[in-house]
């Protein structure tokens, strides 16, 4: 018999899809469906066994993705004159579970997730990223280049996962390591993790560094092959993982380009401190490039590292602006609707829109510059709005003045949306000469 489950395909945004293995006399699905037909909308790889009337069989696999498309920003109101960043999370619905921190480093080093976690760069400078993109992506090119992120030691290392892309044109020999990801803990007591590269005799192959609490740390030996290190000058999507496999035998490993290069078994402790991007506590810096750096506290399975891979080629279209970065700074002059599409191969996925509402601001009009006629009082007054606040620290819609000054007030409408003005107040004495008394 013959079965074609047809092309992979990516459903999107909750999606499903009818999968037919054709006219039969029996089938097995790895579901454990018997019917001709099933339907899916979860990601995974799904297979069919059938067999016509005499007994032989045949057999085909398709792979189902996942992709939800969404802006992360919800529906909000914001004052004319403002704006805010919107970022669509690139990442399938399987590949939101465990995620603790995206750097998209488009423009800069705050966690796209908005849950603090947020970079500190010192030193280090932009670059055009893998799709071209300018400030796109981190250059670091000398030992005082980091990255540190804020408050990461509550990020739990238990297990976890680390992806991102990177680019070296060399191979340094200025140090034996040149760092991705940095969370080691150096005592008498070593505990956490390394991930970079191991330079100079080793040629630049891509390691990590598992401590355990008996101050014994172990390489991950040999991880690509000597005939290719990765100093070609081009990106490379790389991940390391640890997973802690209670019952069994705990492993980590590392891919690049969406292979296992590497699956090695060793004993590791983590270590809940400070976690430092390109570079280590010995000024150890990456000597290149990097982009797009994933956190995870969760080991991911092979079928989503493969999914983070291909999810670096997805590309996106903002509406309106045409704008092609997984995030834009919006800045509308009127109320308006966004949406994005990412194209995963032929697929073409968009999200539902975030409507940014634009709030006019409120006006306030102290009138023109006043004289104060011999100290005689004048009234100020801010017209009618939600809160005030002047200069002089009054917080009502007026106030009397009987002195020269510069005098000015912020108004706030409902929204919180401000405006101000200023007016200037200066005195003037007139003195009245009738002449002497007269009788």
């Amino acid at each position: 018999p013959t079965v074609d489950l047809g092309a992979d395909v990516v459903l999107c945004n909750g999606a499903s899809q009818t999968l037919d293995a054709g006219s039969h006399t029996s089938y097995l699905w790895n579901t454990g469906a018997t019917t001709q037909t099933i339907d899916v909308n979860t990601a995974g790889t799904y297979y069919v066994t059938v067999q016509d009337a005499l007994g032989c069989e045949a057999s085909d696999t398709l792979l189902v993705e996942t992709l939800t498309v969404d802006i992360t920003q919800n529906d909000t109101t914001i004052c004319e004159g403002d704006s805010l960043v919107l970022f669509a999370n690139p990442l399938n619905t399987n590949l939101q579970n465990g995620l603790a921190s995206y750097y998209s480093m488009n423009g800069n080093a705050n966690n796209d997730l908005g849950n603090n976690y947020n970079g500190l760069v010192h030193n280090t400078s932009f670059e055009n990223d893998r799709f071209n993109n300018s400030n796109g992506s981190y250059s670091f090119t000398n030992n005082n280049d980091s990255i540190g992120l804020t408050n990461s030691s509550s990020i739990n290392f238990n297990e976890f996962t680390i992806s991102c892309w990177v680019k070296r044109a060399s191979t340094s020999t200025n140090f034996s390591l040149s760092t991705i990801v940095n969370n080691y803990k150096a005592s008498t007591i070593e505990e956490g993790f390394w991930f970079g590269f191991r330079d100079n005799q080793y040629a630049g192959k891509l390691g990590m560094w598992l401590c355990n609490n008996a101050g014994v740390g172990t390489y991950a030996e040999e991880i690509i092959s000597s005939s290719m290190p990765l100093n070609d000058g081009q990106w490379h999507h790389v991940v390391a993982f640890y997973d802690r496999n209670v019952g069994g035998q705990d492993s980590s490993g590392i891919y690049i380009d969406g292979e296992l290069k590497v699956l090695s078994y060793l004993n590791y402790e983590p270590y809940q401190g400070h976690i430092t991007v390109g570079n280590n506590q010995y000024s150890e810096n990456l000597d290149g490039s990097l982009d797009d750096l994933v956190i995870y506290e969760r080991p991911l399975s092979r079928e989503e590292i493969l999914q983070l891979y291909k999810a670096g080629s997805n590309t996106h279209l903002w509406s309106p602006g045409g704008e092609t970065t997984s995030s834009i700074t919006a800045k509308p002059t009127v109320t308006t609707n966004y949406t994005v599409d990412i194209t995963s191969g032929s697929t073409t996925c968009t999200s539902d829109p975030t409507i940014i509402t634009v709030q006019p601001l409120p006006t306030v009009d102290l009138g023109p510059d006043l004289i104060i006629c011999n100290g005689a009082a004048q009234t100020l007054d801010a017209g009618s709005h939600s809160s005030y606040l002047w200069s002089t620290g009054a917080t009502t819609q007026t106030i009397d003045i009987n002195t020269a000054g510069t005098y000015f007030v912020t108004v706030q409408d409902a929204t919180g949306c401000e405006a101000s003005d200023t007016i200037e107040a200066t005195d003037k004495i007139l003195t009245v000469d009738a002449g002497t008394d007269q009788t």
